[in-house]
C-alpha cells in the first residue's frame, strides 16, 4: 500500500492521471484516486499497464519473472507501456545513428538519464514500478531471494520520499532478513515466509494477510473489542483462537458446496488477457500521440499532456533523489543498526522535503501593489456611488460615513484579510501609559491580595524539592514573607470546591459561582 502511495505521490500532476483517462484504463473520477492509492487493485493495475508500455527492456528481472508479472498485476499497465516505448526510443536511435556510433541499450540508457531530466524521470516512474511488481510477484510466487531484492531497491526511495516510519522499520526488517538463523534461511527459502491458502497458482500471500482473513472469520458481526480489554479473556482467546477456526472451516467444508478447484490464476482467463491487452494498446498509443516521454530531446522536464514546464528545483529533484535515498539509507544502516551504532533508532530521520510535479509553488505577495490595487478598486467604487447620488439625489454625506470593509483600513493587511498580530505587540504601548514609581517599579499601597492557585503555578519546585513540606519550606513562605514585608496586610485567597448533599451534587460552573473565594488566608507582618 505505501508503495502505492509513494508511486502516486512522484507520478501526480505529471500528466499521467490524464494519459489513463483518454487510454480508457480508468474513470476520470476514478484519476485522482490512483495517486493516492484508494483501491489497491485499481491503482496496481494501473501501474501495470503503464509499465508494459515501457517495458520490453529486462535490466534487473528476467524474463519469466516479467511474463508473471505483466500478467497478473494492476500496474503492470503504465510499466508494460513505459518499457515499450523506452524500446521504441532506442530503435529509433540506432536507425538514426551510424552503426560505427551506436551504443549498447544499457550505455543509451545511461547517457539519456545524465543529460535530459525528461528521460530520467520517466525512466525512474519505470524503474518504481518494477519494484512493485517485484515485491507482488515474490510474494505471490514464496520467492525470498527476489522479496529481498525487491525490498532492498524500493527501500531507498522510502528515505527520498520522507516516508519516514516505513523508512525505519522496512530498514530494521530487511536487517533481519540477512541475519536470520539458518534453520530459518531454509525454511524461507523453501517459500515458508508466506501463506498458500488455495491451490491456484501465483496466490501465496503474506503472514499478515492471511492473519487478518483469520480474524475476519474469528470477529464476525460482533468483534473481538471486548476481548482485548481483559487479560484473562484475550489470553483464553490466543489459545482457542486456532482451534475455534478449524472448527468454523471444517464446518464450512463439510456443509456448503464444495467449488471446482481450479489451478489457474484468476488473471489468465481469456476475458482477462483481453482487458488488459487493449489497455495496454491504447495507452501506448495515447503516449505515441502526446509524445514518447523516452524521446524528448527538450532539456527540461514537462508535464506529457499540457506541456507545462516544471520549475527548476523539480528537475534538480529528478536528477539527485536517487543518490540522496541511497546515502540516506546507507548512513541509517551504519549509524542506528550495527553493533556499537552511535545514534539511537527512534531519533527522527531528517526530512528532504523534495519539491516535485505535485508541490505547491508559494508565491511571494507583493503588499504595496495588493494595496495599490485596492485603492485603485475602492476609487472606481467611490466615483460610481457619487454619481449615482447625483443622478438620484443622493446624500453623499452619508454616503462617506460607511466604510467599505468589515475593519478600518489601519487594521486591514489586504481586501479580505485583517492584520494579524498577538497580544504581546501591546505591552509596548502600555508600558509608555503606565507610570510606575521610579525606584520600587510597583505602586505604593497598603494591602495586597494574591491568588493562591496562581502563586502556586508561578513558584516552580527545584529538583531539591521532593516533598510538598520541601516545598512549602523552601519556596512558599519565603515568597509569602517577601511580599509581606513591603505592606501592611497581605491576603492570599484560595478556591474551595465542596459537593453538598443530597446528591446528585451540582455541576462544577455552580460550584464556582457560589463557593468561589470562601477561603482566604490572612498574613501579617510581625510586628517589631
Amino acid at each position: 500500500m505505501n508503495i502505492l502511495k509513494l508511486l502516486g505521490q512522484w507520478l501526480g500532476s505529471s500528466g499521467w492521471n490524464t494519459a489513463l483517462v483518454q487510454a480508457g484504463v480508468t474513470t476520470k473520477g476514478r484519476a485522482e484516486s490512483l495517486t493516492i492509492a484508494n483501491h489497491v487493485k485499481r491503482s496496481r493495475h494501473a501501474h501495470e499497464v503503464s509499465t508494459i508500455s515501457l517495458i520490453e527492456y529486462r535490466i534487473f528481472i528476467n524474463k519469466i519473472i516479467l511474463t508473471i508479472t505483466l500478467n497478473q498485476f494492476d500496474h503492470q499497465v503504465t510499466a508494460a507501456v513505459l518499457a515499450s516505448l523506452q524500446r521504441s526510443a532506442y530503435e529509433s536511435y540506432t536507425l538514426s545513428t551510424p552503426p560505427a556510433g551506436v551504443m549498447d541499450f544499457n550505455e543509451w540508457r545511461e547517457d539519456r538519464r545524465g543529460n535530459s531530466p525528461h528521460f530520467r524521470y520517466w525512466d525512474i516512474t519505470l524503474i518504481l514500478e518494477l519494484s512493485l511488481l517485484l515485491f507482488v510477484c515474490s510474494i505471490r510466487v514464496a520467492n525470498f531471494s527476489l522479496y529481498k531484492e525487491a525490498l532492498r531497491g524500493i527501500l531507498p526511495w522510502f528515505f527520498a520520499m520522507d516516508h519516514g516510519n516505513y523508512a525505519r522499520w522496512v530498514s530494521v526488517h530487511m536487517q533481519d532478513l540477512e541475519c536470520l538463523r539458518p534453520d530459518l534461511q531454509v525454511a524461507f527459502d523453501e517459500g515458508k515466509f508466506v501463506v498458500q491458502k488455495t491451490s491456484r497458482a501465483f496466490s501465496c500471500i503474506a503472514q499478515d494477510h492471511a492473519h487478518e482473513q483469520l480474524n475476519a472469520v474469528l470477529k464476525g458481526d460482533a468483534g473481538i473489542i471486548g476481548i482485548l480489554s481483559n487479560d484473562d479473556s484475550f489470553r483464553r482467546f490466543l489459545m482457542a483462537a486456532p482451534e475455534i477456526i478449524k472448527i468454523i472451516e471444517g464446518f464450512e467444508a463439510k456443509m456448503l458446496p464444495q467449488e471446482v478447484k481450479c489451478q489457474k490464476h484468476n488473471s489468465e482467463s481469456l476475458s482477462a488477457q483481453t482487458i488488459f491487452e487493449t489497455d495496454c494498446r491504447n495507452l501506448k498509443t495515447i503516449f505515441e500521440e502526446i509524445g514518447n516521454p523516452f524521446c524528448s530531446e527538450a532539456e527540461e522536464l514537462h508535464n506529457v499532456n499540457t506541456r507545462e514546464v516544471a520549475a527548476d528545483a523539480v528537475v534538480d529533484t529528478v536528477m539527485n533523489i536517487e543518490g540522496r535515498g541511497k546515502e540516506q539509507f546507507k548512513n541509517f544502516v551504519e549509524n542506528r543498526l550495527v553493533y556499537g551504532a552511535p545514534m539511537d533508532i527512534n531519533e527522527t530521520i531528517p526530512k528532504n522535503n523534495y519539491p516535485l510535479f505535485s508541490t505547491k509553488a508559494y508565491k511571494q505577495v507583493n503588499k504595496s501593489a495588493v494595496q495599490v490595487k485596492s485603492m485603485k478598486e475602492e476609487c472606481n467604487i467611490i466615483n460610481r456611488y457619487v454619481f449615482a447620488c447625483q443622478t438620484r439625489k443622493g446624500n453623499v454625506d452619508e454616503l462617506f460615513s460607511f466604510e467599505f470593509h468589515d475593519w478600518p483600513p489601519s487594521l486591514a493587511a489586504s481586501e479580505t484579510t485583517m492584520r494579524p498580530s498577538t497580544k504581546s505587540h501591546l505591552i509596548g504601548c502600555l508600558t509608555k501609559a503606565i507610570n510606575l514609581d521610579a525606584e520600587s517599579g510597583t505602586p505604593d499601597v497598603d494591602c495586597k491580595i494574591l491568588d493562591g492557585a496562581a502563586v502556586v503555578h508561578l513558584l516552580k519546585a527545584g529538583m531539591d524539592t521532593t516533598t510538598f513540606g520541601d516545598y512549602a519550606t523552601d519556596i512558599f513562605l519565603p515568597f509569602v514573607k517577601r511580599e509581606a514585608a513591603s505592606v501592611g496586610r497581605l491576603d492570599i485567597v484560595f478556591d474551595r470546591y465542596a459537593f453538598f448533599s443530597p446528591p446528585p451534587p451540582p455541576s462544577l460552573d455552580s460550584l464556582v459561582r457560589h463557593n468561589e473565594t470562601t477561603f482566604f488566608l490572612q498574613v501579617f507582618p510581625r510586628q517589631p
